[in-house]
C-alpha cells in the first residue's frame, strides 16, 4: 500500500445551497450544510478512499471544529497525528454559497490558522515526512513553510496551485513538482502568459515544464482538462454532469489522479478516471462523493486501454 502525506489546508465548511433562485442582497430559501473540508484534507479524504494509507498535516484550532476534524479523520483512516494545534486560535472556516445550479456566487475563508504551519515545524518533522513514498501540498501554506518542504523533500512532491492569488507560493519549489493542479488564472499568475485558447495554454504549460514540473493537470472550466506533460499537451473533455455543488470537484480530480501516478498508470490513462471521480462530486451535495472508490476507478481505466 502506497503512503502520502498531505500538508495543507484543514477548515469546517459551510454551505448555503440555494433551492430556489439566488437573489443577491435579499434572503434565498435554501438549505445549509457543514462538513470538514479544506484543499488539502478533501484530498486525503479522497485518497483514503481509493485505498491509500493517508497522513495529514495542518494546524487545527482549540475548538468544537478540531474535534470535529479529529473525529471525521478517525472515521476516513486518516492519520492527522502530527497536526499542529494552534493556541489562541479557532480552526479555519469557509463559507461559500451556491446559487440553484451549484455554482459557488459567494465565499469568505478565514485561513489564519493554517499560518500557524511554519517552516521550522516541517524542519522538526522532517524525518516522518520522508517516511512516505509522496508528498502533496497545496498553497494554503505559508511560501516560507513551502520552501521548507522543498528542502527536506527526498519524496516527489504533488501540488494544487489552490487560487490565483496564492499560486505564485509555489515558485520557490516549481522545479520540484512532479504533478501541478492548476486552473487557467492560477497559470497566468505563474507564467504571466494569458490562456485565452489551446495555443496559449501549451506556452504557458510549457514555461512550467522547462522549470522542471513533471505533468500539468490544468483544470479548464468546461472545457476540461488540459493535460500537459514534458512531451506534449492535449485537451480531454469533461464527462457531463447533474450538478449539484461545485465545491470540491478540483480536490477528488487531483486525489485520483495521483492515485493513478502511485500505481502506475500513465498521465493518459489516469485522467480520465480523475474527471470521472470529479463528475462524482460535482454530483454531490457535499464536498466529496460516497461513490468514489478504486474498483471503480481501475475500471474506468481499463475502458480506455
Amino acid at each position: 500500500m502506497k503512503k502520502i502525506i498531505v500538508i495543507g489546508a484543514l477548515n469546517l465548511d459551510i454551505c448555503g445551497r440555494s433551492t430556489t433562485k439566488f437573489m443577491p442582497g435579499d434572503s434565498t430559501i435554501g438549505e445549509v450544510s457543514h462538513s470538514i473540508g479544506g484543499v488539502g484534507y478533501n484530498i486525503a479524504r479522497n485518497l483514503s478512499k481509493l485505498g491509500m494509507s493517508v497522513s495529514f498535516m495542518s494546524a487545527m484550532g482549540e475548538d468544537d471544529y478540531a474535534q470535529m476534524a479529529r473525529e471525521d479523520a478517525a472515521s476516513n483512516n486518516i492519520d492527522i497525528s502530527h497536526t499542529l494545534v494552534a493556541k489562541g486560535f479557532n480552526t479555519s472556516t469557509y463559507l461559500f454559497i451556491t446559487d440553484e445550479n451549484g455554482d459557488m456566487v459567494a465565499a469568505i475563508n478565514d485561513m489564519k490558522c493554517i499560518g500557524e504551519l511554519k517552516a521550522d515545524y516541517i524542519y522538526e518533522n522532517r524525518d516522518f515526512i520522508n517516511s512516505h513514498d509522496a508528498i502533496l501540498v497545496d498553497a494554503n501554506l505559508r511560501e516560507e513553510t513551502l520552501h521548507a518542504i522543498g528542502n527536506i523533500a527526498k519524496v516527489p512532491i504533488f501540488a494544487d496551485a489552490v487560487s490565483a492569488h496564492k499560486a505564485d507560493r509555489l515558485l520557490p519549489i516549481i522545479e520540484k513538482i512532479s504533478i501541478l493542479k492548476p486552473n487557467e488564472r492560477e497559470i497566468e499568475a505563474l507564467t504571466e502568459i494569458e490562456i485565452k485558447d489551446e495555443e496559449a495554454a501549451e506556452k504557458a504549460t510549457g514555461v512550467l515544464c522547462e522549470s522542471g514540473v513533471g505533468v500539468i493537470l490544468m483544470t479548464w472550466g468546461k472545457l476540461g482538462v488540459y493535460l500537459r506533460t514534458r512531451e506534449k499537451g492535449e485537451l480531454y473533455e469533461a464527462p457531463k454532469a447533474r450538478v449539484k455543488n461545485t465545491s470540491g470537484a478540483g480536490d477528488t480530480f487531483l486525489a485520483a489522479a495521483i492515485w493513478g501516478h502511485l500505481n502506475g498508470y500513465k498521465p493518459q490513462e489516469y485522467i480520465r478516471a480523475a474527471l470521472l471521480a470529479a463528475k462524482f462530486t460535482l454530483e454531490s451535495e457535499l464536498t466529496f462523493s460516497p461513490k468514489l472508490n478504486e474498483r471503480v476507478l481501475r475500471e474506468e481505466i481499463e475502458k480506455w486501454q
